[in-house]
């Protein structure tokens, strides 16, 4: 990067940006109101993070960060649903499949499913569990939500900017 330039926006493109996502994320909540899943957009929200902020929006990126969403919640889901179902074995197995995730995220493999995304959401599901209204099929819907808006926001963005880039001659 050049001397001088930051890869940061001004301060005026930074709020033009922030007006913008404004109705962004209101048609967001909207959809996620529709669905029935408000309460659990956060879980979509961490979806959209990760693959926009973190894996700066690849597309080649999208399906580890949706599957690995959708796996961690779903462990995250077993380690409260297995206990409570087979006791102290319910236990076993949930924790042999954490085990089994993290061996496989140490090792690189499996890394459309087992990824930090699946790590991120088997954390985040956890708390979940404790909530009185825990609803694991809602964040799913949520997150499922979520990519696809992004997705198709992305692909938006990507056409229409596309074509309004000078051509090269």
């Amino acid at each position: 990067m050049p001397e001088g330039k930051s890869p940061h926006p001004a301060p005026a493109q930074a709020v033009a940006l922030i007006i913008a996502l404004v109705p962004i994320i209101g048609l967001f909540f909207a959809i996620g109101s529709a669905l029935g899943v408000t309460h659990f957009l956060f879980v979509g929200f961490v979806f959209i993070l990760y693959w926009t902020g973190i894996k700066g929006m690849e597309p080649s990126e999208f399906a580890p960060a949706l599957f690995g969403c959708l796996g961690g919640l779903g462990l995250a889901y077993l380690l409260h649903s297995l206990p409570v179902a087979l006791g102290m074995a319910g236990m076993a197995i949930a924790l042999a499949g954490v085990v089994i995730a993290v061996y496989l995220l140490i090792r690189g493999q499996a890394g459309l499913l087992i990824n930090n995304a699946f790590m991120l959401l088997l954390t985040l599901g956890n708390p979940i569990v404790f909530e009185r209204d825990a609803d694991f099929a809602a964040a799913a819907i949520a997150i499922l939500a979520a990519a696809a808006y992004a997705g198709a926001l992305a692909f938006l963005v990507k056409r229409f900017s596309g074509g309004l880039q000078a051509k090269p001659e």
